[in-house]
């Protein structure tokens, strides 16, 4: 799968997004 830089920006926040939510709880 290739992504464009942007989308591979989007998807590394949406990741740090789901990673770290649980710990700002």
């Amino acid at each position: 799968m290739v992504l464009s830089k942007k989308e591979k920006e989007a998807f590394l926040s949406l990741a740090y997004v789901f990673l770290y939510f649980p710990f700002l709880k």
